[in-house]
């Protein structure tokens, strides 16, 4: 059948861009005009539905919005799950017999919950995926209307995703910026070159396949309008590009900001609280609330020395500490165990001491404050009162105060940690086997010095009311008495009293001994020199053993002297300790993890200031009356007794005579006991501070505050992956907007491509494109005419060296028609196999010519 005059003279090489594409509507349109009039009412209702579904598609597109956006609100407000996800009145109680039972049980619901959350997030990412690859489409054919779009890029909708796909893309793309302008360009050059020379319209389109026709005849771009078109393809690329990575990245963005996060929240954060002053170097004030109230202590009780009034409260206590330290030494020495610290109480709050190493082999012993456990303990007391009133009430609700604004949020918690931020006293001290070297000094003066075995130093100390105090120092001294609890009788080692002085001093000087254990101290007379110019000069710097220098220690003095049983054998009569004190500020942190929060033991953190002399502080010996519950009494040489009632007496005894006689002599059966009793009264000490609202911003001085972190599920943006994913979301959202506001089109297969292809062009007569289905394309067959080979070519057909083009064509067939003369059949050239094809198939015939594509290697 021929083509119609006006068909034959129809610039066909016209590109497929260049021509309307028909969108929706259109397209019912075209189908209604070639339909034959009976067909016309029933295609007519097919526009109106084409419309609604259009409409629906749109929406479900922009619609991703919404949970987009959801997400992200609760990321960036921190929004605040719970104890458990998807159970808002689900609340922790400490007191549950079965608490790891129900938390078992929960993780398991919530384990359940996640993986739900995960696969929503699997399907946001595949709503995303239509959205972005609608983008693309629409994209493409806007640069296939220009008749930009080659046609190796006509699919990308459909391969945006895939990364080798986009990476040899790219690659093509980056190799033809290189090229720029060279004109001496290869091979493979001038095939990149030709991607982006050649729009989808000249690369896919029938042509006219006759005599005296070919490949080369088909129009060629100007260069002005080659380099625009190249400009808009790399454009286009690196969108593509763009739209690859950011699909890719879709999945995990949305499942860090869908899955809520296990963390803990700081909350009922105090910061306006300056420490100002230590009343260490004070004796024991009842008003500074360091024994106030106790029953049976007032005031005046207090201010007059009387501290035996805290007996029934700081008494046991300090019973519990050294009954403790002394069955563990005993465990040390029966059972092989090691030695574990002792508890004590302060209101709601156990504490215990920490023991830390210095990098020099320095033991330190660290002590909470009293005050702070008792502010910490007011804390606790929150606590307990929230978790208590939401476990009895599901409709709970907090009135919030201005020093517990978000304690709500403990019965939201699956734990929580209390913290304080406050001052704590270190503790270093060695006990010694020796007795003390007493040289006077004038009226009411007294040089006391303290020679040591196993150590390089004698340590001395100005004893008296004679030496001129320091305005800053009350130098004094106190004394008590242990009661023994068995009387010593003849032939038999019995314990009786043991009788403790305390010397608080200013300063103390250090001197070497030699090998012998000697020094200018125990010479007779002593040759160290002027006391008076020894004490006023300054600590000759020297190591004293464990790493620790002379000169830090030599300030704020603390030394005890033991007095040993009239029973004990040998010449050493005495056990004196050279103990050292510093101020240093810390965390005090309370877990209150239900399964093991019984005990409420606060932990102490090792503080990270310097030991030094400045950081060193004195010590009124009266807190240590306090410590043991003993009155200050002058009337009494070897001070108030501390009975039989008390077992702290007889354990010291106990220990300090396994320290001093065979077969133990062991320091660990004394030393820890000793320290306690230290401990014990430093942990009594007060200190005061003041409140400023700006104290978050004070250089000066040193915040107390407080705060509570609680562990909870919550969304949360703070985290770097939380910010990235954001990031991505934020531009997946600009994607889905594009892509509504350039929705003209739907997708198209490339089926319906190249039908659209042979109707623009009028390749295929309109009764036969009426009756094309749009799916499939029946009833149209496809041939391939295959290039010939090399060896098959006519001698006439011109082939550069080392190239050869390709070219082939696909020949469509139709019912009804005869072939056009003049079109070129397949098979003419002695193609058997495209004979064969061309004979069995229908009669009627077009051929859609492809130029020939840079895209394949030959």
């Amino acid at each position: 059948m021929a083509l119609p005059r006006e068909q034959e003279n129809t610039d066909i090489s016209e590109p497929l861009a260049s021509l309307p594409l028909r969108n929706d509507e259109n397209e019912e349109i075209f189908e209604e005009r070639n339909a034959i009039p009976q067909e016309r009412k029933r295609k007519r209702p097919k526009l109106y539905s084409r419309r609604v579904r259009n409409t629906l598609t749109l929406l479900f597109g922009v619609c991703w919005i919404v949970p987009a956006v959801c997400l992200m609100y609760l990321d960036i407000s921190g929004y605040v799950v719970g104890a458990a996800i998807g159970c808002r009145s689900c609340r922790i109680n400490p007191n549950l017999a079965n608490a790891s039972r129900n938390e078992q049980a929960q993780d398991k619901r919530n384990h359940n919950i996640l993986g739900a959350l995960q696969l929503l997030a699997k399907l946001l990412e595949a709503w995303f995926i239509f959205a972005a690859g609608s983008l693309a489409y629409n994209y493409a054919i806007r640069l296939a209307k220009k008749g930009v779009l080659p046609v190796s890029m006509l699919t990308v909708h459909a391969e945006f995703l895939n990364l080798p796909y986009m990476r040899n893309l790219m690659g093509r793309t980056i190799g033809v910026m290189k090229e720029g302008s060279s004109e001496t360009r290869s091979h493979h050059s001038r095939e990149n070159s030709q991607i982006f020379e050649s729009s989808a319209a000249h690369d896919l389109v029938p042509q006219h396949i006759g005599p005296g026709s070919s490949a080369s005849s088909i129009n060629r771009l100007t260069p002005l309008q080659a380099r625009r078109n190249r400009l808009q393809l790399y454009v286009f690329v690196f969108c593509m590009v763009f739209l690859c990575l950011l699909a890719n990245l879709m999945n995990p963005a949305l499942a860090i900001l869908i899955l809520p996060q296990l963390q803990f929240k700081t909350i009922n954060l105090q910061q306006t609280s300056i420490f100002q002053q230590l009343f260490s170097s004070s004796s024991p004030n009842y008003e500074a609330g360091d024994f106030r109230p106790l029953p049976g202590c007032s005031a005046a009780q207090i201010a007059g020395g009387l501290y035996n009034c805290t007996s029934l409260v700081y008494g046991t206590s300090l019973d519990g500490l050294l009954s403790s330290g002394s069955s563990s030494y005993w465990q040390v020495q029966a059972r092989h165990a090691n030695y574990l610290p002792a508890v004590s109480q302060e209101m709601n709050i156990s504490f215990s001491f920490n023991t830390s190493t210095s990098a020099a082999g320095s033991s330190l012993i660290w002590t909470p404050s009293r005050q702070v456990l008792r502010n910490l303990s007011s804390d606790l007391q929150n606590y307990k009162d929230v978790i208590a009133s939401a476990s009895t009430d599901k409709h709970f609700h907090y009135n919030a105060t201005r020093a517990y604004p978000d304690s709500s949020l403990f019965a939201q918690s699956t734990q929580a940690k209390l913290l304080r931020y406050g001052p704590v006293y270190g503790t270093s001290s060695a006990c010694h086997l020796f007795n003390v070297i007493r040289i006077p000094d004038g009226q009411n003066r007294e040089i006391r010095c303290y020679p040591t075995l196993g150590r390089s130093y004698t340590k001395c100390i100005q004893s008296g009311s004679g030496y001129p105090q320091n305005s800053n120092w009350p130098g004094s001294s106190a004394n008590l008495t242990l009661e023994a609890y068995i009387a010593a009788t003849a032939g038999v080692l019995k314990l009786a009293n043991t009788t403790i002085s305390i010397y608080s001093t200013p300063k103390a000087r250090y001197f070497q001994q030699d090998e012998n254990g000697n020094s200018c101290a125990s010479s007779s007379p002593p040759s160290c020199g002027n006391w008076d110019d020894i004490f006023s000069k300054g600590q000759p710097n020297f190591d004293i053993g464990d790493g620790n220098d002379a000169s830090a220690r030599a300030q704020n003095q603390l030394t005890f002297e033991y007095g040993l049983t009239a029973a004990n054998d040998g010449n050493n009569t005495m056990v004196w300790c050279d103990t050292h004190l510093w101020l240093g500020f810390s965390n005090y942190i309370l877990d209150l993890n239900p399964l093991y929060s019984t005990l409420n033991l606060v932990e102490i953190d090792v503080p990270t200031e310097t030991l030094s002399g400045d950081t060193s502080i004195p010590l009124h010996p009266d807190w240590m009356l306090a410590a043991w519950s003993a009155n200050r009494e002058d009337s009494r040489a070897t001070g108030d007794i501390v009975g039989l009632n008390h077992p702290s007496a007889s354990q010291v005894i106990t220990g300090l005579n396994t320290f001093a006689n065979p077969p133990f002599n062991d320091t660990l059966a004394f030393a820890p006991l000793h320290i306690y009793s230290v401990a014990q009264g430093l942990s009594f000490v007060p200190f005061s501070s003041i409140d400023d609202p700006a104290a978050s911003n004070n250089k000066g001085g040193v915040v107390l505050f407080s705060s509570a972190s609680v562990q909870l599920w919550q969304y949360s943006a703070s985290a770097a992956t939380s910010i990235i994913a954001l990031v991505v979301i934020t531009l997946g959202i600009l994607v889905v907007l594009l892509r509504t506001i350039f929705y003209l089109e739907r997708s198209r297969t490339p089926t319906e491509l190249i039908i659209d292809a042979l109707r623009s062009h009028r390749a295929i007569p309109p009764t036969v494109a009426a009756q094309i289905d749009q799916k499939s394309g029946e009833p149209l067959r496809v041939n391939w005419t295959p290039r010939p080979d090399k060896k098959q070519m006519s001698p006439d057909m011109k082939v550069r060296p080392g190239h050869r083009r390709t070219s082939s064509s696909f020949m469509f067939h139709y019912p009804s028609d005869e072939p056009s003369p003049g079109i070129e059949q397949p098979g003419q050239q002695g193609d058997e196999s495209s004979q064969e094809d061309v004979h069995g198939a229908r009669a009627g015939a077009r051929p859609l010519a492809l130029l020939p594509s840079p895209m394949e290697e030959v």
